[in-house]
């Protein structure tokens, strides 16, 4: 090849090509979007994976048990809550019970406790507040001259510890006038306890005493024994 024609065949090679559609072959129309290229096949569809049923069925033994759990435990609360509720009506009948026979000791209680009272406030009458001295027993020391008697006696304070007077009188059994105070005689009984005793004598005399045995010879006369309590 010549010098000229190298440099034909280099202009020849460096020639832009031509436009489409300018002395060459027609080009094929576009494709829309998606569409296979010209001489591929499509391609085939994706192929889903086959679910297991096993997963479903299990969510439903799942579902069942929740549902039995659920159903014993609300059947386990309304018993609990029947049983409460016994429990209670039991312990209020009980609560009934031992409020009125509260209610019937306390009355008893209260009629008891009046009784007592009523027996206290007897006693508390009963009980001495001062000096209540009693003649136990009386007599003479001896026999009466012409005009004098000389009598004695016994005492008991039944009250509280004090004293009292004792008085002795000479009465007239004969005469004009029986049972008249010829003459009498007083003596103070000293201290003495509750319960306690004591004795005490004096002489009595007069002129009417005197008298009485000269107008009664061997003639007798009668004792009485007073106290005076404070």
């Amino acid at each position: 090849m010549t010098d000229r024609e190298d440099a034909g065949a280099d202009q020849t090679s460096l020639r832009e090509p031509p436009p489409p559609g300018a002395g060459g072959p027609p080009l094929p129309a576009p494709m829309p979007p998606g569409a296979p290229e010209a001489g591929l096949s499509p391609a085939p569809p994706p192929v889903m994976p086959r679910r297991s049923r096993w997963p479903r069925v299990a969510a439903l033994v799942a579902a069942g048990v929740l549902m039995i759990a659920v159903v014993g435990s609300l059947g386990f609360l309304i018993a609990n809550d029947l049983g409460l509720r016994t429990t209670v009506h039991n312990l209020n009948a009980k609560l009934g019970s031992v409020r009125a026979s509260a209610s019937a000791v306390a009355s008893n209680d209260q009629l008891t406790i009046s009784a007592q009272q009523g027996m206290i406030s007897s006693l508390q009458a009963q009980i001495p507040v001062r000096p209540d001295f009693v003649v136990a027993g009386q007599g003479w020391q001896g026999p009466c001259g012409e005009d004098s008697c000389y009598p004695d006696g016994s005492f008991v304070n039944q009250g509280k510890a004090g004293e009292a007077v004792a008085v002795f009188e000479i009465t007239a059994t004969a005469g004009s006038s029986p049972g008249s105070v010829l003459a009498a005689c007083t003596v103070s009984l000293g201290m003495t306890a509750a319960l306690g005793t004591t004795d005490a004598s004096c002489t009595a005399s007069s002129a009417s005493l005197s008298q009485y045995f000269d107008d009664n010879p061997g003639g007798k006369v009668g004792l009485t024994v007073t106290v005076q309590n404070p």
